[in-house]
């Protein structure tokens, strides 16, 4: 019975720690898309400080997020902001789209992965 009433305890905190990560992982993905739209798809003035808060506030969620999702989704978000801000910088309006658009599938993978559903599961 001690053995029973374990598992069942475990059972609950593996289940809690996984829909903590989901709310976690969804939150940052829609953080990070909110800034990033309010960023624009077109660079203006405020672009590159704008890049800057998206990879700050990466750097702060990327350990967290690394410890359930997978590395080229990682890199991916990181490489993407890193050219959004370099494009901002150097006036680059074709790069900034490109990353633009670049950044916003790789965040819209990340939540993808993330969410509970039977294709996930396989």
């Amino acid at each position: 019975m001690k053995s029973f009433i374990a598992s069942m305890i475990l059972a609950v905190i593996v289940l809690s720690a996984v829909v903590a990560n989901y709310f976690y992982i969804n939150n940052v993905a829609n953080t990070m898309r909110s800034m990033l739209e309010e960023a624009g798809s077109m660079p203006n003035s405020r672009s590159e400080e704008q890049a800057d808060a998206l990879i700050r506030y990466w750097e702060k969620a990327e350990p967290i997020v690394g410890l359930s999702t997978e590395y080229p989704i990682l890199d991916r978000i990181k490489e993407q902001a890193l050219l959004l801000r370099t494009a901002a910088q150097t006036g680059d309006v074709f790069g900034y789209c490109a990353a633009y658009a670049m950044l916003l599938d790789a965040l819209e993978d990340m939540g993808r992965l993330e969410r509970f559903s039977v294709g996930n599961l396989f």
